[in-house]
């Protein structure tokens, strides 16, 4: 609802005001004879209009589509009695331009001002649709505001425009930029003031820079929207080499492209710049000290909104980051460009935090946007220098060590980040119309390191710390935590177990190293010895590991997989198998091992060689004279016999592995002597024949010595 005021009476007209009065009588009459507005460039995108790109010229006269010009007025904008200005001076009802204006007073008409270096307006359009007979659907988003340049020999003031220009009927964007030189009613602009990308012209009733031939290889510059979309616009100033200079700035999703930047050559020695809001005073060209994010019309003519909806915000740099002002108003002055037909509200739950405009389609009040009362301040302090604040996950640069927000009530999680790292998180709750200021202190971490053991290079384990889960490759885990008890989950880890899988670990001060030991998980494999003797030792040996035992069986943990075995015994013995391969597929196996004896050899020579072989009563083959056969350890016999000779026999012993060998010649039957004997063996030996001779010659020695004794 427009503010009710009370106006003090007109004074009478003074000779400076009569000359403002022709001089804005006349700019009527000339801004009222623009032609049709023609559009943003052809879907051709961004077709170059003739215009240079380098330092501004004079007397160029511009399309009038590249022309926004500030609102004419036929009488001087009064003061309040309280000594502000005045948001309705020039309007009150529609048509206006619609959307987001720092006027610098509040909504009781209290005035306030500040300075900045740069203004930013966002729109974000979800459906738009507009009409002009001058242009069709041709409309325009505008930031606008006011530098002032000191310099010595006084304050110069500019009009600065950045222009969002749209056909609602095609989607085509582009964007242009105006300059105007408010310094005075009647300043004017030249070549020899500013350079940039642009034109100055004094030419066809008009005194501005502009520029509008962006090119086409910039990211952006000339897109087809769809919806929804945002599209955000900036203007930035700074004293560079001793000159005031400006850049104008888009976002329409490829990020931020500077496409001008205009530097001021007077005045001379000029000592510094900025953006003016001052609702303490009008501009001396008789508008506003204020700051404008217009949803406007394409021409002076006027331009009708029949189905538009969409959400606008206006931010300026507070010296630490961007803030919305902490009170608008929901239409503009400054410029003649205007919509009909649009209602516009506060929009106070963007998700985002930054409060704005939310324009959507019928009659629409102009007067205040939100205030104090409906939105909340927080100052925000910090120990962390030149971070970012994450407000609800909306990205806050700022510089020194912290700033104010201007936020929607609700509530909200800010999370403190220096250089890209997490220091601290906080909670908030705002109320409509609460100030409030609180400290976002670093809160200090120590390190926590969990070590990994058992599992192999490369293998990939997981923990989760209060909650947070965290996996790597390398052994260690490294996080920072605060003082307190903090629960750990070691996770599982294919084909591993684990012992101190969870528990507890107590931060006090300082930091803590965790050890959580990974063990293969593992299957018995069993082996077991059939035919062992009793008391006998045997070893099996898997994957290079021993396992000796004088048990029947032993059983051996092993991983799924291929693993290689042998096994050993005392050397009589022969195994079965004594080496190979397991394969373990996640059960447990059970691998048998025979013991056999192992076995010795009997062998020798016959002579004659047709003499035939008997073992054990069992005859053997003899080639060319010699016998071999295999025989388990023990006494064997060997009988060796040939027609006409007599038969030799004997007893042999034979030890595993070894060779008993007996060489045997047989003598004739009439013959004696040697290991021989009639069919039937006798076990008279040639040791017994020579104990028998021995014994005779020992009696014989005896009688003599007996006979040679003397009588008594």
């Amino acid at each position: 609802m427009p503010i009710a005021r009370h106006l003090p009476d007109r004074p009478a007209l003074r000779p400076h005001v009569i000359v403002l009065v022709v001089m804005a009588a006349v700019l009527s009459l000339l801004f009222s004879n623009i032609p049709g507005w023609a559009g943003p460039p052809p879907s051709g995108i961004g077709a170059p209009r003739g215009h240079p790109e380098s330092s501004a010229v004079n007397s160029v006269t511009p399309e009038r589509s590249w022309v926004f010009p500030p609102r004419a007025h036929v009488v001087p904008l009064p003061p309040l009695a309280g000594g502000g200005v005045d948001p309705f001076a020039i309007r009150t009802t529609e048509p206006a331009p619609n959307g987001v204006t720092d006027f610098g007073v509040d909504s009781q008409l209290n005035p306030y001002r500040y300075a900045t270096d740069e203004f930013v307006g966002t729109a974000k359009i979800l459906r738009l649709s507009t009409y002009s007979a001058a242009c069709g659907g041709g409309m325009s988003f505008q930031l606008n505001s006011e530098i002032v340049i000191h310099a010595p020999a006084g304050d110069y003031y500019y009009w600065i425009q950045n222009v969002i220009s749209i056909d609602s009927a095609t989607r085509a964007m582009s964007f242009i930029d105006n300059i105007w030189n408010f310094s005075s009613p009647t300043a004017t602009l030249t070549s020899s003031m500013l350079s940039g990308n642009g034109t100055v012209s004094n030419g066809g009733g008009f005194s501005l820079y502009y520029y509008s031939n962006l090119p086409t290889t910039l990211p952006g510059a000339y897109l087809t929207l769809s919806y929804p979309s945002n599209v955000s616009v900036e203007v930035k100033t700074r004293m560079v080499g001793g000159h005031p200079t400006l850049w104008f700035l888009y976002d329409d999703g490829f990020g931020w492209q500077v496409y001008d930047s205009v530097t001021f050559h007077e005045p001379h020695a000029a000592t510094g710049v900025s953006f003016l809001v001052d609702g303490y005073t009008y501009s001396p060209s008789g508008l506003y000290f204020d700051a404008e994010f217009d949803f406007a019309g394409c021409s002076a003519t006027g331009e009708t909104n029949l189905n538009s909806t969409l959400w606008m915000s206006l931010q300026y740099d507070n010296g630490h980051t961007l803030q919305a002002p902490p009170t608008t108003w929901n239409f503009g002055e400054n410029t003649a460009e205007e919509t009909s037909n649009v209602i516009t509200t506060a929009n106070l739950s963007s998700g985002g935090g930054v409060p704005g405009a939310l324009e959507t389609t019928g009659s629409g009040t102009l007067g205040s946007l939100y205030g104090h009362s409906n939105i909340s301040v927080v100052n925000l302090s910090t120990r962390v220098p030149n971070g970012t604040l994450e407000v609800n996950s909306v990205d806050y640069p700022y510089r020194g060590l912290g700033t104010t927000l201007t936020l929607d009530p609700g509530r909200y999680t800010i999370d403190l980040f220096n250089s890209s790292r997490f220091v601290v998180e906080r909670n908030i709750t705002l109320s409509p119309g609460e100030v409030t200021s609180f400290e976002v202190t670093p809160l200090v971490y120590y390190p926590l390191a969990l070590l990994a053991t058992g599992l192999p290079t490369g293998t990939a384990w997981s923990v989760s710390v209060d909650g947070n889960l965290t996996t790597t490759t390398n052994g260690t885990i490294s996080l920072r935590v605060l003082n307190g008890t903090h629960t750990y989950v070691a996770q599982p880890v294919p084909g591993s177990t684990t012992t101190g899988r969870l528990g507890t670990v107590l931060v006090a001060g300082h930091g803590v190293n965790v050890t959580i030991a990974y063990f293969p998980f593992t299957y018995l494999v069993t082996f077991t010895a059939t035919g062992r003797p009793e008391g006998i030792t045997w070893t099996v040996t898997v994957d290079g590991a021993s396992y000796p035992t004088d048990s029947t069986s032993v059983s051996i943990g092993t991983t799924n997989g291929s693993h290689p075995f042998n096994v050993s015994a005392p050397f009589q013995y022969l195994l079965s198998p004594s080496n190979g391969t397991i394969s373990v597929q996640a059960r447990p196996l059970a691998q048998a091992i025979d013991f056999l004896v192992r076995p010795g050899y009997l062998g020798g020579d016959v002579s004659p060689a047709e003499a035939s072989v008997l073992v054990d009563g069992q005859a053997v083959l003899v080639t060319a004279g010699a016998f071999n056969v295999t025989k388990l350890p023990g006494v064997h016999n060997l009988t060796v016999e040939l027609a006409g000779y007599a038969t030799f026999w004997a007893n042999l012993t034979v030890t595993a592995g070894n060779l008993s060998f007996e060489p045997v010649t047989l003598h004739l039957a009439s013959s004696e002597g040697g290991r021989h004997g009639s069919s039937v063996p006798s076990a008279t030996t040639e040791l017994e024949i020579g104990i028998g001779a021995l014994a005779v010659t020992v009696a014989a020695g005896l009688l003599l010595v007996l006979r040679g004794r003397p009588r008594r």
